[in-house]
């Protein structure tokens, strides 16, 4: 191969080379910046949305134990009392429907709802939990009686003295906390969920998964339930993931979490984007510098030294007549014409003494 060809293919490896490394220490760091910010952004949107649910959920709490608090005040509690306390409070507006039942019978009081068919708040699971504590507490979700929506209940028992004479209780369809959470996308790379700390999932975009283990949405190893990300399979795609607990929201005996699912591609979109780029740059400036380095070797050296190959040519073949081209240079190519230039005067020097005698 000649030398016209070698230095260019060179120095295109070179400049290849070069663009690479520093193409890969830039993406590498962008896809780390990249990767820390969104990290950064998903926890401060994710400790902002866990503040949101709990405060949402403990408004609803703490009404709940208001009512109880302004009931158990009377000395002589009845059916209409609950009534009157249910009916008398702002509790409509957080809550689907709101009813209570004494011990005595375990019969609906309530003024927005009653029950079909043979019903029984005793039975109940909103009941028992109700009963099983002295302040306002939430269930874990379960199906309605009368049309299986999951639902939780905010519940309280009702007190006359010291003496547990029955529970009150406000539904919350599941559906609306899910729509509030996982209307949250992170930008459209990822979504946010609702777990309680068994790894049951409360609220997610398939509803199909409600009440499921998380063992059941991703796929391989489960993460753990901590704040810190964690790599994770979901259908198939890589994915971070984590877990944020509800600090503020404690009346409930399951502690739960905001889980977070983010498309790590989508995240890392912008730094494979310029990695492309950059590649494309590299192979193109490669082109060009190779293209802008043959023609100034092919100006400054290449045809340079092809005339010098000529001018020997000639002198090999007795004609020292011919001027040496490149003389005036400065350069290497300058000293190599100088030096044919002495070697035609001595050989024609030398010629004319030989053909003297």
């Amino acid at each position: 191969m000649k030398i016209s060809y070698k230095v260019p293919l060179i120095a295109t490896s070179i400049i290849l080379v070069a663009f690479a490394v520093f193409s890969f220490w830039q993406y590498n760091t962008i896809k780390k910046s990249l990767l820390e910010q969104s990290k950064q952004s998903i926890n401060e949107t994710s400790e902002l949305l866990g503040e949101s649910v709990g405060t949402w959920l403990n408004e609803r709490v703490d009404t709940m134990q208001g009512m109880a608090e302004i009931l158990s005040q009377d000395d002589d509690i009845d059916k209409a009392d609950v009534y009157r306390v249910l009916n008398s409070t702002r509790f409509n507006d957080l809550v689907s429907y709101y009813y209570g039942a004494l011990d005595t019978d375990g019969q609906a009081i309530s003024p927005t709802w009653q029950p079909e068919g043979e019903w029984d708040a005793r039975t109940r699971p909103w009941y028992e939990v109700a009963k099983s504590s002295n302040k306002a507490m939430m269930t874990e979700p379960y199906p309605d009686s009368q049309d299986n929506r999951l639902l939780i209940t905010v519940v309280s028992q009702i007190f006359q003295g010291n003496q547990s004479i029955g529970a009150m209780g406000g539904d919350i369809e599941l559906a609306d906390i899910a729509d509030a959470v996982n209307a949250v996308n992170f930008n459209g790379s990822g979504y946010a969920y609702l777990v309680n700390k068994e790894g049951d999932i409360i609220s997610y975009p398939d509803q199909s998964l409600y009440g499921k283990p998380i063992s059941e949405l991703y796929e391989g190893a489960v993460p753990t339930l901590t704040e810190g990300f964690q790599e994770a399979m979901i259908d198939g795609k890589k994915v971070l993931t984590a877990f944020y607990p509800l600090d503020n929201f404690t009346a409930i005996d399951k502690s739960w979490y905001i889980g977070v699912v983010v498309d790590e591609a989508a995240v890392l979109a912008p730094a494979n984007q310029l990695g492309k780029s950059a590649a494309i740059t590299a192979v193109i400036a490669a082109i060009l510098s190779s293209i802008i380095f043959y023609l100034f070797m092919l100006s400054s050296l290449i045809k340079p030294v092809n005339a010098l190959t000529a001018q020997s040519n000639e002198i090999s073949r007795g004609n020292f007549t011919e001027d040496v081209a490149g003389i005036e240079r400065d350069d290497e190519i300058g000293e190599l014409a100088k030096s044919i230039q002495r070697l035609q005067r001595s050989l024609k020097m030398a010629m004319e003494r030989l053909s003297k005698r």
